[in-house]
């Protein structure tokens, strides 16, 4: 399940494929939710105009807001619905690619 300080990765986009990433700050009582704050995304490598590559996350928060998610068992792993567009899973740790083409 998700633990305290546990990185969550979010990809979403129709004809693109952005990433956002988020910390777990807190685990409410019933260990139901999850409290989410965002961070930022380091770029790791591109395709020479920054539309294409890989990201990962750094430790530096991008807000102040705290958002509480409800834990979802998914087939493969348990999720968490950030927006009404993007879905979020724990993070394994390896460079997440994204695309910014239209």
């Amino acid at each position: 399940m998700f633990e305290v300080n546990d990185i969550i990765v979010c990809s979403y986009g129709y004809n693109c494929h952005l990433v956002d990433f988020y910390k777990v700050v807190g685990v409410t009582k019933s260990g139901k939710s999850i409290k989410i704050r965002q961070v930022g995304e380091k770029l790791i490598s591109h395709d020479g105009y920054g539309q294409a590559g890989y990201v990962k996350p750094t430790d530096e928060f991008v807000s102040e807001k705290v958002l509480t998610r409800k834990i979802h068992e998914g087939i493969w792993q348990p999720f968490v619905k950030v927006d009404d567009y993007s879905y979020g899973y724990k993070w394994d740790g390896k460079e997440v690619a994204f695309d910014s083409y239209d």
